[in-house]
């Protein structure tokens, strides 16, 4: 007598995985360690996170403050692994009305997204993957902050970088709100980080397809 033998289960799909270090360098004059430059690092590191992933897995207490968020990071979308070495650059700026703000070179050419065990180079006329500045405030004051779930680290590999470092913060470093300002396809403040020069917009990427962009140790990291 024969019978049926049950079905073998469906293994589950393996999470997402997050391989990306971010290298800080700042102009002259900048500390990419005091209250401010945490405060930036921070907000766009959760940033980048979160457009690949989920805002869960972004930094504690980064999604306290709404106008921290952009709204790329808030579109529901389906998560994907990445790969490589985000380059990012501050700058302080002193706006025609006096007023002072950091701005963010934002270079991201060296990341991709796995497909399927290639590495698709992002679109040249895609800003947002590869080059664009980012303005940012620091506001000194009191704002109530919106408590959200605590944050989940996503899944990936250890990742290089200063001895006694971190590659993302283990606490809330926001004592104080943020407010991003991603451009979205303009050009504001995108002069300013011609002095860094890291890629040119339009130049042709070089990096093969069938090997992931070299994930390079992060600078400066967290305590």
């Amino acid at each position: 007598m024969s019978c049926d033998s049950d079905p073998a289960p469906t293994a589950e799909p393996a999470p997402p995985t997050w391989a990306v270090s971010f290298r800080w360098t700042a102009d002259s004059g900048i500390d990419l360690d005091d209250r401010e430059g945490v405060h930036v690092r921070a907000a766009i590191e959760s940033n980048t996170i979160a457009d690949f992933l989920e805002m869960e897995n972004a930094y504690p207490g980064w999604a306290d403050y709404p106008g921290a968020i952009d709204i790329d990071a808030r579109e529901t979308k389906p998560a994907q692994s990445a790969v490589g070495t985000a380059y990012l650059h501050l700058i302080d700026y002193r706006r025609p009305n006096g007023l002072n703000t950091l701005v963010v070179c934002k270079d991201m050419t060296q990341v991709a997204v796995e497909q399927s065990g290639s590495f698709p180079l992002p679109s040249l006329s895609d800003d947002h993957n590869t080059f664009e500045a980012v303005a940012v405030d620091i506001i000194p004051g009191p704002i109530p902050r919106t408590r959200q779930k605590p944050t989940e680290p996503p899944a990936g590999p250890n990742l290089n970088g200063p001895a006694g470092r971190t590659a993302r913060p283990a606490r809330d470093v926001f004592d104080l709100p943020v407010q991003v300002y991603y451009p979205h396809g303009g050009g504001q403040y995108r002069s300013l980080c011609e002095s860094w020069d890291r890629w040119k917009p339009g130049t042709p990427l070089s990096r093969s397809e069938t090997e992931p962009p070299p994930i390079e140790p992060f600078t400066p990291g967290w305590n």
